[in-house]
């Protein structure tokens, strides 16, 4: 068997390296193809993760919208309601404080009424206690009138007796004179 020749095995490591020169740039390259698909992959994730991500904030926006919707609707639904509420309230107070004035205005009326009869039944017993004492007191004057003439009469007689006297006296006096 023949050895191979310096030139042929230099003309094969030279191959040989050339092989694996070709073969590290291939498996560089491999690798950056890797590297270039892992980062696309990476990529691609971060932005399916983002879209997910997006996705979920839409979601929860949506949902979150969704709540305070719900919510002021049941704000407006409790104020619609305390509204109507305060409206019955109202018309009940309306209606009890009508019943009250209509009561207090019967009871007012049944009072004046109550009370112009007891001022009456007073004023006329008074009116009658006057006239009765007005009464009393016109008889009593007529009897002092009465007594106060029969006293007048009697001094006039007595006058009348002691003016004859007197003149009788007199009378007798110019007699004598003479």
């Amino acid at each position: 068997s023949k050895l191979p020749s310096k030139a042929e095995i230099m003309s094969a490591v030279a191959e040989i390296e050339k092989l694996i020169k070709a073969a590290q740039k291939q498996s560089e390259e491999n690798e950056d193809a890797i590297k270039k698909s892992k980062k696309e992959e990476e990529e691609k994730k971060i932005a399916e993760a983002r879209k997910v991500e997006e996705a979920e904030k839409q979601r929860l926006a949506e949902a979150e919208k969704r709540k305070e919707d719900q919510r002021k609707e049941e704000e407006k639904m409790k104020e619609t309601s305390e509204q109507e509420a305060r409206d019955e309230i109202k018309s009940r107070f309306e209606v009890k404080k009508q019943k009250l004035e209509e009561t207090f205005d019967c009871q007012l009326s049944q009072a004046k009424a109550e009370e112009k009869s007891r001022c009456d039944t007073v004023l006329e017993t008074e009116v009658s206690e006057a006239s009765a004492n007005l009464d009393k007191s016109v008889a009593k004057a007529r009897r002092d009138l009465e007594k106060s003439k029969s006293a007048a009469q009697k001094i006039t007689k007595k006058l009348a007796v002691a003016e004859n006297g007197y003149k009788s006296m007199i009378e007798n006096e110019e007699k004598q004179r003479k």
